[in-house]
C-alpha cells in the first residue's frame, strides 16, 4: 500500500510540472513572437520602409495569430483549470481510495484475523477428530476385547470339567432371602445332576430340586451380600450324592457355584478310614504275631534240628526215615504258616534265593488241594529257567490262588498250572521291565469273577465270599511286586479265571536239592555260635560237632563279643560266626556285627532270624554278613551254608 501511495503521489507531482510548463511556454512563447515580430517590423522598417504597411498588414495578421494564440492561451488555462480541478478531483478520489484502502487493510487485517481463528479452529477440529479417532479406536479394542472376553468366558463356562450354575437371590418384603433363582447352567451341570438344562433354567431352587427349603440358602445369601467367596463339602439328599461346591459373588444379590461330585472320592476315603482301621489292628497284630512267630520259629528249629539229626543217624530204617521226613514237613509247613502273617502285616522282605519254580508249585498245591475234591494238573517246560525269590512266599502265592481256585469250583474240578519261559519287551503292554521272565498260570474252570468286581480283586480286604478276609489276593499282589514282578488276570462268568504271574529269572542255576538222607561231607572249623534260646543252641552244637566243627556258644551279642575277642587275642580265632539278629533284653546280631568288623574287618559272619521280613535278612552283605539261613532250618541247609561262607 506504501508503494501503490508513492507512485501516485510521483504521477501528480509529474502532471502539475507539466501543467506548469505549458502555461510558461505560452507565456514565453507569445513574448518572444510578439519580440520578434516588433524587431522584424523595426528592422524592417529601417531597411524597408517602403516594405512597412506590408509588413503592418502582415504584423496585424500576426496580431490576429497572437489573439488567436491569446486565445488559445485562454483555453489552455481553462484547459489547465480543468486539469487542476481534475487533480483536485483525483487529489480528492485518492485520499478517498486512500481511506478505502486503509478500510480494506483493516477488513483485510480482520479477514485475516479471521483466518487465524479459522485455522486454529480448524487445527482444534482436527485434533477433536484425532482424539475421536482415538477414542473410536479404543472403543473399538474394547468391544474386540469384550467379545473375546466373552468368547473366552462362553468357552470356559462350556468346558469346564466342574458343574456351573449362575443364581439370583430372592427376597420377601422385609429383604429376607428366600429362594434363588437358577439363570444359567453349563453341561457339565447337566451331566454330574442328571438334569437337563430346560429342568432348571429360570426356575427357583425349591422347584428345581423339589424340595421345600432351598439349598444351603443362608449361606449363599450372605455371599451374595457380601462378596466373600465360600468353599464347602456336602451331602445332597434329594441326589443321593456328596459334592464339593465353590460359591462366589459376580454382582451383588447374585451368586456363581461351581461344584463337582465326589461322591467316589468320599467312598474311597470312607473305605480308606476302615483300612487305615484294619491296618493299624494288622499292625498290632503283627508285633504280637511277630513275637510269637519268632518264639515259635526257635522251637520249629530245635524241633526241625533234631528230626534231621535222628533221621541222618537213622537213615538206614526205611520205616522211620518216612515218619521223620512226615515230622520235618510238618514243621515246614508250620514255618509257611507264620510267613503269611507276617509277610503282610509286617512288611515281608523276600529273603531271596536262587531255586527251581517247579517243585515249589507242586509241593504247594498238592498241600493245598489235599482233601478237596479239586485235582491239579501241571505242564511244565523241560528247560525252565531259575529264578532268585524267597521260597516261602512264592509257595503262599501259588497257595492263596490255588484256594480261590478250590472256592471257585464247589462242585470239583481241575485246576490246570503251567509255568513258560518268556522274553517281555515293551511291545508285550506289560508294566513290568523288558527282559526274561517265567511265566507261571494257574487256571480254574469256575464261576469266573464279575465284571464289575474285576478291578477290585487286588485291593485289601475285597472279596465276594461270604467268609473271605479279602487279603489272600492283596499279599500275593505285595509279594509279586517286592520280587521285580507283576500279577493279572483275565475271567469269563461261568468260564472260570486265569491268573499270571511274571518272575524275572535269574542268570545262575538252582542248586540241587539235597534231602535229609543224603550224605553230607564233615567240615572243618572253629565256629561261634549265638543265641538267646538254649534249645536251638545245644542243638547247633550237637549238630555242627557231628559234622566235624568246633563249636563255642554265646547268649547274646555282648558275651559273642568278648568271646571273640579272647578267641583272637590267645592266638586261636574263630573261623565263623553264626548270630540270632534279635535277642530279648540283649544285644542283637545287627548291632553285634558292627562291633565284631571293628576288631576284626575280616571277620565272618552269618545272620539267622525267625524274623524272615526283616531288612537286614533280606539285603544281609550291606549290614556286613556273609551268609543268611532263616529260622527254622535244616540240617544240611545249615552245614551246607557254613560251608559255603568258610570257601569265600
Amino acid at each position: 500500500m506504501q508503494h501503490r501511495k508513492s507512485s501516485r503521489d510521483r504521477f501528480m507531482g509529474r502532471e502539475m510540472m507539466i501543467f506548469s510548463s505549458i502555461q510558461w511556454i505560452l507565456i514565453v512563447s507569445g513574448f518572444l513572437v510578439s519580440l520578434i515580430v516588433f524587431m522584424m517590423l523595426y528592422k524592417f522598417y529601417r531597411k524597408n520602409s517602403n516594405y512597412i504597411l506590408d509588413i503592418h498588414e502582415k504584423n496585424l495578421k500576426l496580431m490576429d495569430a497572437t489573439h488567436q494564440m491569446a486565445a488559445t492561451e485562454q483555453q489552455l488555462r481553462a484547459l489547465n483549470q480543468q486539469l487542476m480541478a481534475s487533480e483536485q478531483q483525483l487529489r480528492a478520489a485518492n485520499l478517498q481510495l486512500a481511506v478505502s484502502e486503509e478500510e480494506a487493510r483493516a477488513a483485510n487485517q480482520q479477514l485475516m484475523a479471521g483466518e487465524q481463528q479459522l485455522r486454529a479452529s480448524n487445527q482444534q477440529l482436527m485434533a477433536n477428530e484425532q482424539q475421536l479417532r482415538a477414542a473410536n479406536q479404543q472403543l473399538m479394542a474394547s468391544e474386540q476385547a469384550l467379545r473375546e472376553s466373552e468368547s473366552r468366558y462362553s468357552s470356559l463356562f462350556n468346558d469346564m470339567a466342574e458343574g456351573v450354575a449362575l443364581h439370583r437371590i430372592i427376597y420377601d418384603d422385609n429383604s429376607s432371602p428366600v429362594d434363588y433363582e437358577i439363570i444359567n447352567v453349563n453341561p457339565q451341570y447337566e451331566a454330574i445332576l442328571n438334569i437337563s438344562r430346560e429342568q432348571v433354567l429360570n426356575k427357583l431352587a425349591t422347584e428345581a430340586y423339589g424340595v421345600e427349603e432351598p439349598p444351603f440358602i443362608s449361606e449363599y445369601s450372605k455371599v451374595a451380600e457380601t462378596g466373600i467367596p465360600y468353599r464347602f463339602e456336602t451331602y445332597f439328599p434329594p441326589l443321593k450324592k456328596y459334592f464339593e461346591i465353590s460359591a462366589s459373588s459376580f454382582s451383588k444379590g447374585y451368586f456363581a457355584t461351581i461344584f463337582s461330585d465326589i461322591t467316589y472320592r468320599k467312598h474311597v476315603e470312607e473305605e480308606k478310614l476302615k483300612f487305615q482301621t484294619q491296618i493299624q489292628k494288622l499292625e498290632s497284630m503283627g508285633i504280637l504275631a511277630g513275637g510269637i512267630a519268632h518264639d515259635f520259629n526257635n522251637l520249629l528249629t530245635g524241633i526241625l534240628a533234631n528230626i534231621n539229626l535222628v533221621a541222618i543217624q537213622m537213615k538206614d530204617d526205611e520205616k522211620i526215615s518216612k515218619r521223620l521226613s512226615a515230622a520235618e514237613n510238618a514243621c515246614l509247613r508250620s514255618q509257611d504258616l507264620t510267613k503269611q502273617l507276617l509277610t503282610f502285616s509286617s512288611g515281608g522282605a523276600p529273603v531271596k534265593s536262587i531255586i527251581d519254580l517247579k517243585a515249589i508249585i507242586r509241593d504247594s498245591v498238592y498241600f493245598t488241594t489235599r482233601g478237596s475234591n479239586v485235582t491239579p494238573e501241571f505242564n511244565f517246560t523241560d528247560d525252565l529257567r531259575a529264578v532268585e525269590v524267597d521260597k516261602g512266599q512264592i509257595s503262599q502265592v501259588i497257595s492263596n490262588l490255588s484256594i480261590n481256585a478250590i472256592h471257585a469250583m464247589p462242585n470239583g474240578g481241575i485246576i490246570k498250572l503251567s509255568a513258560d519261559n518268556i522274553n517281555v519287551s515293551k511291545d508285550n503292554g506289560l508294566p513290568i521291565k523288558s527282559g526274561p521272565y517265567v511265566k507261571i498260570s494257574v487256571e480254574d474252570s469256575g464261576i469266573g469273577i464279575p465284571e464289575e468286581y474285576f478291578q477290585k480283586i487286588f485291593d485289601p480286604y475285597f472279596s465276594t465270599k461270604k467268609q473271605g478276609s479279602g487279603l489272600g489276593l492283596a499279599i500275593s499282589h505285595s509279594i509279586i511286586s517286592k520280587h521285580d514282578g507283576f500279577i493279572t488276570a483275565e475271567s469269563r462268568p461261568e468260564k472260570g479265571t486265569i491268573f499270571h504271574i511274571y518272575i524275572p529269572t535269574s542268570t545262575q542255576e538252582a542248586p540241587p536239592e539235597v534231602s535229609v538222607d543224603d550224605n553230607i561231607e564233615a567240615g572243618k572249623g572253629n565256629i561261634l555260635f549265638m543265641d538267646d534260646e538254649e534249645m536251638v543252641t545245644t542243638t547247633a552244637k550237637a549238630i555242627l560237632n557231628e559234622f566235624g566243627f568246633d563249636v563255642s556258644l554265646a547268649g547274646d551279642g555282648k558275651e559273642a563279643i568278648e568271646l571273640y575277642q579272647k578267641m583272637k587275642d590267645s592266638g586261636n580265632p574263630f573261623d565263623l560266626v553264626i548270630m540270632d539278629l534279635t535277642v530279648q533284653g540283649g544285644m542283637g546280631g545287627k548291632e553285634a556285627i558292627e562291633k565284631l568288623l571293628k576288631i576284626d574287618p575280616n571277620a565272618k559272619a552269618i545272620v539267622s532270624s525267625g524274623y524272615s521280613s526283616s531288612p537286614v535278612m533280606a539285603d544281609f552283605r550291606s549290614h556286613g554278613f556273609k551268609g543268611v539261613i532263616t529260622k527254622p532250618y535244616k540240617v544240611h541247609e545249615l552245614v551246607n551254608t557254613i560251608k559255603r561262607v568258610l570257601e569265600t
